[in-house]
């Protein structure tokens, strides 16, 4: 079996534009020439070029999947070179108890240290569903409306599991386009901004669609190559992401039975809804902030439920939100420590930002640490 040397293809690459609303990750930084997604390529290929040969392939094949195959290979990938900065030696998928494998072993000196087990937040299936439909949608309305002066906004009044047409929906739309009169639409807009604009309702296949012209500026009207969406609808969230949080690391916390060192679960939130401080306290400890725990008649944390500490062998947890491939100089991991682990965390392996909640003072301690920025020797505005 050959070893890949590469993770994308030499090729001439001319496209400059944005991404299709369909389109995978990897496609597009595949193709495009833009200068931020060459310096992405450029530091996954020399990340790429560190991992194990043996677990390259199927590496590769991952990341060059659907987005969700993406961003799982791609957290394993950037964890591994995380801790290759760190100074740590690295054994990828150990056997542990029961046969199964997790993502790291991690030694420095010959000593075993510690295991890390990854994990990432993703919408649900249904949420999968419903993006990728729209996500077509909307790459079919940006090829078939052709308007020189106004952009289209679009509301979701009502959502179904079948796939709208989005083929009626451009000749809808075209139709309704040909009725307006450019100047009087903005003297309506500079009046009553866009909620003076005209509605119009589509439905079809259980979907109902209310769309919206919007007049553009003088300087776009008669411009190529823009596209005719201006205006998106907000997602559709189902579930907290303090939730979800809980959710996935109760799925990895007994996973792989007693564990004879320190376990921790690096979890990558990705989610439009930002996770932010009081998500991840709730998640964790069932209190915002974890001082009140024992003062709630109610408490569902990872660690700490209605009886008391739980899931102890889990040590810490390292919290990511939002990591991306253009993000990795802005998202810097939180590494928050189990209080009542059976096997505590050492804090002095780790160089980036931490948290220990001290039992004794009831209070939070933060350790401030270093930056991604600073670990991986990235510029500020990087990619950008």
């Amino acid at each position: 079996m050959s070893v890949p040397d590469k993770l994308f293809d030499d090729i001439n690459r001319v496209y400059n534009g944005p991404a299709e609303f369909a389109e995978s990750i990897f496609n597009y930084l595949n193709r495009s020439a833009r200068p931020e997604s060459q310096k992405v390529r450029e530091l996954l290929e020399e990340w790429f070029s560190k991992y194990p040969d043996e677990e390259k392939e199927d590496l590769k094949n991952r990341l060059r999947s659907d987005d969700w195959s993406f961003y799982s290979a791609f957290f394993e990938l950037y964890l591994y070179n995380m801790l290759l900065n760190f100074g740590f030696n690295i054994e990828i998928h150990p056997k542990v108890e029961r046969e199964k494998r997790l993502e790291f072993k991690v030694f420095k000196q010959g000593n075993s240290l510690f295991l890390l087990e990854a994990t990432t937040v993703m919408p649900t299936e249904e949420e999968k569903s419903a993006e990728a439909v729209e996500s077509h949608v909307y790459d079919v309305l940006n090829r078939e409306i052709h308007s020189s002066d106004f952009f289209i906004g679009i509301e979701i009044a009502k959502r179904s599991p079948l796939s709208p047409s989005a083929k009626k929906m451009s000749k809808f739309i075209s139709q309704e386009l040909r009725r307006l009169n450019y100047n009087e639409l903005i003297q309506k807009l500079n009046k009553n901004g866009i909620e003076g604009m005209p509605r119009w309702k589509w439905t079809g296949n259980g979907w109902e669609i209310i769309f919206f012209p919007i007049p553009k500026s003088p300087e776009m009207r008669g411009k190529r190559g823009v596209r005719p969406i201006g205006i998106f609808p907000p997602k559709v969230f189902y579930i907290r992401t303090d939730k979800k949080v809980r959710k996935n690391l109760k799925k990895k916390a007994t996973r792989y039975g007693e564990i004879d060192l320190p376990y921790v679960i690096a979890i990558n939130v990705l989610s439009d809804v930002a996770c932010d401080r009081e998500d991840i306290e709730l998640a964790l400890f069932g209190a915002s902030p974890p001082s009140n725990i024992k003062t709630l008649t109610k408490v569902d944390g990872f660690w700490y439920g209605p009886e008391g500490p739980q899931n102890q062998r889990v040590s810490a947890v390292l919290i990511l939100n939002n990591l991306r491939p253009w993000d990795i100089a802005k998202v810097t991991p939180i590494l928050w420590h189990n209080p009542w682990a059976k096997r505590p965390f050492n804090t002095n392996y780790w160089k980036l930002p931490q948290i220990v909640f001290d039992l004794n003072s009831n209070k939070l301690k933060e350790n401030q640490g270093i930056s991604a920025q600073e670990l991986f020797k990235l510029d500020s505005t990087w990619p950008f």
